[in-house]
């Protein structure tokens, strides 16, 4: 006879069978084995490719930092990590001022936008500053971030611009400003107003990230803003509340109203990772205000699961990912955060998800191991119907190139914004109508 054991809370949890299958949910990826695995693994290509979070850098500015790194057995994140980096894009950014004051601006541009990728780096996993700074070092280098990026933006043709948004329908514990960034194109005025679309940073994607959609939207003759969600970068929503959200976007969106060169008809929003949960909310709790959202990489409910959040930790993220998520949904306790989060943001939980919403676009990869394949599945089953594709076999967000996706979508929902869907069905009947009256309703015989 075993001897008596006294059943625990776990030992009562059943144990779940996820989409992505039993054998990768338990994997650990070999990324989580050090530096050297990470480097080898998991940034050696995007970093060749200048792909995120490599973007608009340079491989031989990373390459030494990382063998330095890697020989003093650094820890990923860490402050020393952290100092590693900065250094380097310190002196490129010293660099680009030179060159901007001697007249060069192409490589001042250049310059600039590979020293502001080395202080992304630097600031990884996660920099949440509201309510306050958890860490100055990391915050210094999002400054440096930030300014030299701005630096880079303002050499564009039709520049990038920041813009402090008043926080119109704060709570009186959030912050009063919305810092964002804005590209429109020269041809934007109240008298020709301009599609918009509203890009939303994600859990390390912050609104200094963008460039390559920037550049996409711009092509289109649209204007782009982009925005920090809430518990990330500079937001000053309150990241324990589920209904700051709301609040920023209602400022934001009457901000961009009373600005005038935005065709408030033509509001797009796309969130990436963490900014795709905010995408599929905010496509039902402002499916009046946009024209559609599209929840790239996106979760909305088994993403906050606890079996889900104690594995998430060996999966796709970087290093430090339920640390990061727990301070970016404003809790001090990574265990508070597991066994809370769900039943508080949950958009199933809510009841969000349920209600009706503009349209939207979800894309993912079917090994997703940061917001698991369930959470997609869920978003084509609840509420209205939606538009998605899921690569199968590849991990958090899709592919490479999976924004390539994402563009013709927005397109079609831009080009069809004036259409009147009631008068085309009115033409439509009446078209039928005239034919059938018309129609000889003598049978065709065959010919024998």
């Amino acid at each position: 006879m075993s001897p008596h054991r006294t059943l625990s809370i776990d030992d009562e949890r059943p144990t779940r069978q996820w989409l992505m299958g039993r054998v990768a949910f338990e994997d650990r990826l070999p990324h989580h084995d050090g530096l050297d695995a990470l480097w080898d693994t998991k940034w050696k290509q995007p970093c060749q490719l200048g792909l995120f979070p490599f973007n608009d850098g340079k491989y031989r500015d990373f390459e030494a930092v990382m063998q330095n790194l890697i020989e003093a057995d650094t820890y990923g994140g860490s402050l020393e990590y952290t100092f590693a980096f900065m250094a380097p894009g310190t002196e490129l950014s010293n660099r680009a001022q030179t060159a901007q004051a001697d007249g060069d601006c192409a490589l001042a541009r250049d310059l600039y936008h590979r020293s502001a990728a080395l202080f992304r780096v630097a600031r990884l996993p996660h920099i949440p500053t509201f309510p306050n700074v958890t860490c100055s070092v990391k915050h210094h280098a999002w400054d440096l971030q930030k300014d030299a990026y701005l630096q880079a933006g303002q050499l564009w043709e039709d520049p990038l611009h920041e813009v402090n948004v008043p926080h119109i329908h704060r709570m009186a514990d959030e912050g009063d400003k919305i810092p964002i960034f804005v590209r429109t194109p020269a041809s934007a005025c109240r008298e020709s107003p301009v599609p918009v679309v509203i890009l939303l940073s994600g859990l390390d994607t912050y609104r200094t990230d963008h460039t390559h959609r920037l550049k996409e939207i711009h092509m289109r003759g649209w204007a782009a803003i982009t925005v920090d969600v809430p518990g990330v970068g500079d937001c000053p929503a309150n990241p324990c509340d589920p209904d700051s959200a709301d609040r920023l976007w209602d400022s934001l969106m009457d901000w961009m109203k009373d600005e005038g060169q935005f065709d408030m008809t033509a509001v797009v929003v796309w969130g990436a990772g963490i900014g795709g949960f905010y995408s599929v909310r905010i496509a039902h709790t402002h499916k009046d205000r946009i024209l559609g959202a599209v929840a790239h990489g996106a979760g909305c409910h088994n993403f906050l699961d606890r079996d889900w959040l104690e594995q998430a930790d060996n999966h796709d993220y970087h290093f430090g990912y339920n640390e990061s998520m727990a301070a970016k949904f404003g809790y001090k306790s990574v265990l508070d955060f597991q066994l809370q989060a769900q039943q508080k943001f949950s958009l199933l939980k809510t009841g969000i998800l349920d209600g009706e919403s503009a349209p939207l676009l979800f894309i993912n990869g079917g090994r997703d191991g940061i917001m698991p394949v369930e959470d997609s599945m869920m978003i084509i089953d609840r509420g209205a119907p939606r538009e998605g594709r899921i690569f199968p076999s590849d991990y958090h967000m899709g592919p490479l190139g999976s924004d390539r996706s994402v563009y013709p979508w927005m397109d079609n929902i831009v080009a069809w914004r004036d259409v009147d869907v009631d008068a085309l069905r009115l033409d439509v009947a009446a078209a039928q109508s005239h034919f059938e009256a018309s129609a000889d309703p003598t049978p065709i015989r065959p010919h024998m």
